[in-house]
């Protein structure tokens, strides 16, 4: 049976696989969000917290104080092991778009 929604902070503290499931809590900046698929991009889960990927960086961090930079159009899989969440930051090169262009 498939968990309807699952923590993956919860399962990163204890150690534990991330089982599949209907949906999943994340925390970003602290703040937490809930995503119906296993495998959202960088410019998803950015725009759970209002944020755009021209401005901010998206950062998986990980228990063992590991930490990756997510590309926009690349997919994070929420159930690796060990992801505990993500942090933002401020690009140092913004990027500012005029008429969907760079």
């Amino acid at each position: 049976m498939e968990n309807t929604e699952v923590d993956i902070f919860e399962f990163s503290q204890r150690g534990e696989d991330v089982p599949h499931a209907a949906g999943y809590r994340v925390r970003i900046d602290g703040e937490t969000v809930k995503v119906d698929t296993p495998r959202p991009t960088g410019e998803l889960l950015l725009s759970k917290v209002n944020k755009r990927s021209c401005a901010f960086e998206l950062i998986e961090e990980f228990v063992h104080h590991k930490n990756n930079v997510v590309e926009p159009v690349e997919e994070v899989d929420l159930r690796k092991k060990g992801l505990k969440g993500f942090i933002t930051a401020h690009k140092e090169i913004v990027t500012i778009f005029i008429n969907g262009d760079p």
